[in-house]
């Protein structure tokens, strides 16, 4: 069963959180007219990672620190020219990251985080490697698994539990 809360001695532990749109928020859909729709989980995890941690967008949809292409991948996803006053503030709520090249550039390898992708670039895998980070990295396919976005709040708990991880 996922764990939406981490526990007491855990709270304070607030993890950045890189976070790309296709293939994790949101995925493909033929029978959609724009041919995505938002993730199973989607909403529920984004308000987990806001609550809880730091996340930030690290998505090809907006390279540039903006919420524009995010904000218009997730109006396209839902079908609709404006996005609900709750799911717009929550989109906002994630930080935009400025990135170029590889994604690898706009993540704080400093900092305690996790970086969640579906398809992550071999040289941004071999960059992690090289820095001994790779555990970093969480592949999920919400194209492929309904419950990716669910494995992912059990990863970062686990991790939070386990900070040597």
């Amino acid at each position: 069963m996922t764990e939406k809360t981490p526990t007491p001695q855990f709270q304070r532990l607030r993890r950045n959180i890189y976070i790309d749109v296709d293939g994790v928020c949101l995925r493909n859909a033929s029978a959609s007219p724009a041919g995505m729709e938002p993730a199973p989980h989607v909403f529920e995890f984004l308000q987990w990672a806001t609550e809880f941690h730091q996340p930030h967008w690290l998505t090809t949809r907006d390279v540039h620190g903006q919420h524009d292409g995010i904000l218009r991948a997730f109006r396209l996803a839902i079908g609709s020219p404006t996005l609900p006053t709750k799911v717009e503030a929550l989109l906002k709520s994630v930080k935009p990251t400025m990135w170029h090249g590889s994604k690898v550039s706009g993540i704080d390898l400093g900092s305690d985080f996790v970086w969640i992708d579906d398809q992550p670039l071999r040289v941004e895998i071999d960059a992690l490697q090289c820095r001994n980070l790779l555990s970093r990295l969480i592949v999920i396919d919400t194209n492929k698994d309904d419950d990716g976005l669910l494995r992912a709040i059990d990863a970062i708990n686990s991790l939070s539990k386990n900070p040597l991880a």
